[in-house]
């Protein structure tokens, strides 16, 4: 079961034509795909969620860590998707659900049949 963060991103990034040219309808949110799902695919979570404190107090809203794994064959698969990832949410100011999303890191891993580029964001939205 996906969060309101996760289904907001999944729409946003679902509509992008060139991140959909790249992976297809391959958005997971919150559910790994099967082992034998075809690459190039998007895996994200909400991997943590803190309290959005501003100077009056705290208000009702949390501050995310969204990790967003690209998985695919090689490492040009990738990271054509790790990039367009990393384009799409470095700065997006939200849908009214999600607030400003900020770009924290990029990590390459090789792992078992393939490489996995982690893009990281911080964005501001529901508390879950």
């Amino acid at each position: 079961m996906s969060t309101a963060v996760e289904a907001s991103l999944r729409t946003y990034l679902g509509a992008d034509a060139t991140l959909t040219a790249l992976v297809g309808d391959r958005i997971y949110p919150g559910d790994i795909p099967d082992h034998d799902a075809p690459t190039p695919w998007l895996f994200y979570v909400v991997a943590r969620s803190d309290p959005h404190v501003r100077l009056k107090g705290t208000a009702a809203k949390a501050k995310h860590t969204v990790e967003l794994s690209a998985l695919g064959e090689t490492y040009s698969a990738a990271a054509a998707v790790g990039s367009r990832v990393r384009e799409l949410l470095d700065d997006w100011a939200g849908d009214g659900t999600v607030g400003q999303c900020s770009w924290v890191s990029t990590e390459r891993n090789p792992i078992d049949g393939g490489i996995e580029v982690l893009v990281t964001v911080e964005l501001i939205g529901p508390a879950q």
